[in-house]
């Protein structure tokens, strides 16, 4: 039945993207660690984002929008793959062991054949384009399979590893298959703020391709920490009562002034999203450019100096970055397309990461695969109405004990220990009711807890054996 409703959804937008003669050119930002409520738009008290808010304005903002996973790695891999994490390849951050000082291995790799949104794309004439942080292999050899220029892309420059997207300073970015050195940085200052260069390749990359349909996939590291900007971003912020230094002793880099950072970080995202508009304008693109604004996780916890209380990135969601709490996995989601999205619209159906690679391929005139979990999202984005109601959504985390996630309408499981205990509980939520995920009513409702704990039992094994969870969830 699931199956035959997600096949249902994933046709219903293909009449949109026939209305339009030409394919359309695709923008698709992804912010790093950055919280539900951390737009302006989406209700930051203290973040200015105008860029951002221009496009909700003239756009539509999905309001209970799910990132993949937890944590960046596997994350992208459910984006990319529109496989959820209970069948994506990658389920966890996986460090891959450094080759030689001064250089990092990266993260577990995709494996060759992965059919990819960007392999999708580009087998129908799209150049694919990747710049910022990837993530998913290709930083050493036997990790090669992952490398994005093996993908789908035919472009890319940026952090192949993860570990080295923790300085904003790094002594290298990958570019392609090289590497471009930066012998000033000293990873926690220099002459090249990472994100300003990664920036300016993609800028350069759309004049380079745009007499043909493109597709830019825009990973920023923003806001991720370390908290560090350049002293023009640090500039347009004003002081910030109680802005207590950060010692570098809970991990990252030292920061003078961690408040003000973080927002001159965030404020710096929005001028990179402000700069891809308007390129796409400068070009006479804007009207066959699809823009899309999302972020990979929700919100850090008080790590690295970011202050959870005074930014309150998750609003009044529990948890945060890296558990599968509303906190941990709820993001902002805006898309906008000139003359087509219907301008300050909203769509209250749940979504997530899963769900591009459908809405996007159909967008394009592009058949995806069967094997996504997504639905397609287009007629929302065409200024239509779109599918209103969907197969449930699941989330596993195997990291630690592990923890597992389902949203069915409104209810919202998660169980926890599930690696630890093969009979930990699931615990309930009302979300319509309950945002905040604070009263658990398991107990009452053991009809949808067993329903919850069988599409659980529907992940498939992994050939990772941290990842697995006991038999008694597989199926």
């Amino acid at each position: 039945m699931r199956t035959t409703v997600l096949l249902l959804l994933l046709f219903a937008g293909v009449n949109c993207a026939q209305e339009s003669r030409l394919q359309p050119n695709i923008v698709l930002v992804l912010a790093d660690d950055l919280g539900s409520a951390e737009f302006s738009c989406t209700g930051s008290k203290v973040l200015q984002t105008p860029h951002i808010d221009a496009l909700r304005k003239n756009g539509i903002m999905f309001t209970q929008a799910y990132s993949g996973a937890p944590v960046c790695a596997p994350s992208r891999c459910v984006l990319l793959t529109g496989r959820d994490s209970l069948h994506a390849q990658i389920r966890d951050n996986h460090e891959v062991r450094n080759p030689s000082a001064g250089l990092y291995g990266g993260q577990r790799a995709l494996k060759t054949g992965t059919t990819t949104l960007a392999s999708l794309l580009h087998a129908e004439g799209y150049a694919t384009g990747c710049f910022g942080k990837w993530g998913l292999g290709g930083s050493v050899e036997e990790h090669a399979s992952g490398h994005p220029l093996r993908q789908g892309f035919e472009r890319f420059y940026g952090y192949l590893c993860q570990r080295n997207a923790h300085s904003y300073w790094p002594a290298y970015l990958d570019s392609d298959a090289t590497r471009e050195a930066f012998p000033d940085n000293k990873r926690s200052s220099g002459t090249t703020w990472a994100p300003e260069r990664i920036t300016e390749e993609a800028l350069i990359w759309m004049e380079h391709v745009k007499a043909k349909p493109f597709f830019l996939y825009f990973p920023s590291i923003l806001p991720h920490l370390a908290l560090q900007a350049p002293l023009d971003a640090m500039a347009s912020v004003p002081p910030i009562e109680n802005d207590t230094p950060y010692d570098g002793k809970k991990g990252y880099e030292a920061c003078e002034r961690p408040r003000a950072t973080y927002t001159a970080m965030v404020q710096r995202l929005d001028a990179h999203v402000g700069q891809l508009v308007n390129k796409v304008r400068s070009l006479g693109l804007l009207e066959r450019t699809i823009f899309i604004v999302l972020s990979d996780n929700g919100a850090t916890w008080e790590l690295g100096g970011y202050d959870p209380v005074w930014f309150r990135g998750n609003g009044e969601l529990r948890g945060h970055k890296g558990q599968v709490y509303e906190g941990g996995i709820r993001v902002p989601f805006i898309a906008s397309w000139a003359g087509r999205t219907k301008a300050g619209a909203s769509c209250a159906l749940p979504v997530a990461h899963q769900d591009l690679l459908p809405t996007l391929c159909a967008l394009a005139g592009v058949k995806s695969p069967p094997t996504s979990e997504g639905v397609n999202l287009a007629e929302w984005i065409c200024g239509k109405e779109g599918p209103t109601t969907r197969a449930p959504l699941c989330w596993e985390f195997p990291q630690g004990n592990g923890a597992q996630a389902v949203r069915m309408g409104n209810w919202k499981g998660v169980r926890r220990n599930g690696k630890k205990n093969s009979a930990a509980r699931m615990e309930l939520y009302d979300l319509a009711t309950d945002p905040a995920e604070a009263n658990d009513i398991a107990a009452a409702h053991s009809d949808i807890v067993k329903a919850m704990l069988a599409l659980l039992a529907q992940r498939t094994l992994t050939e990772f054996a941290e990842w697995e969870f006991p038999e008694s969830t597989t199926r």
